[in-house]
């Protein structure tokens, strides 16, 4: 798959994990694995609310809304959705405003513009509840997003270093958290038509169990 034909939608929850990984600008470097960076409308306001309430944060999540407005870095934002996909989402548990908005836009383009859309979230009750109804939507969490890159040679800085900062903010069932990182690596790598030995996975693996904090 060339990179031109994908098409990153991002939720915001893919942001507030961003702004607080320091070593790298994960936002950014999306641009390196996609032809365009999708920003629904809804999600746009979530993230102009949360820079509102999270002052630790609010330089680099003012940063993501100037790139936004100005169109860097391949992002852009828009406001082309199925309304009616829109209003059926906005009553399903676990599906929020912007996420429904997410899905409604990815519904109303995919077909039309003949690219791979992926839908971005770190929102597992949102995925859980979409996947069933909506298996022609592809999900990707952030952690495949940094997956993506590192597989790439695209993660300049040190590789322990971001997955550090990444489980900072992450938790993960003590007995299943380990085999859903793994799952993930390995999903990642076979999005590029590769397939990693045992020792390159178990490395990779092993950074984040040894940083890993389990619920």
């Amino acid at each position: 798959m060339q990179k031109q034909d994908i098409v990153l939608v991002l939720d915001n929850t893919v942001f507030n994990i961003a702004a607080r990984i320091s070593s790298i600008d994960l936002i950014q470097k999306l641009q390196l694995i996609s032809g365009q960076i999708v920003i629904p409308e809804c999600i746009f306001t979530e993230l102009n609310t949360f820079n509102l309430h999270e002052e630790h944060f609010k330089e680099r999540t003012q940063q993501y809304i100037e790139w936004i407005e100005q169109k860097r870095y391949s992002i852009s934002l828009c406001n082309t959705r199925d309304e009616l996909i829109f209003c059926q989402l906005k009553t399903i548990k676990n599906v929020d405003i912007g996420e429904a908005d997410a899905i409604a836009q990815i519904s109303k383009r995919m077909e039309k513009e003949g690219k791979y859309f992926v839908f971005c979230t770190d929102d597992k009750k949102c995925i859980h509840a979409l996947k069933e109804n909506y298996q022609h939507i592809n999900f990707a969490t952030s952690l495949f997003l940094i997956f993506l890159l590192d597989i790439q040679g695209l993660l300049l800085s040190d590789y322990e270093t971001i997955i550090k900062e990444y489980i900072a903010y992450k938790t993960y069932p003590k007995k299943q958290g380990l085999k859903l990182i793994k799952e993930e690596y390995l999903k990642a790598s076979k999005f590029y038509g590769i397939f990693p030995d045992k020792k390159q996975l178990r490395q990779k693996v092993s950074v984040l169990k040894s940083k890993c904090r389990c619920l």
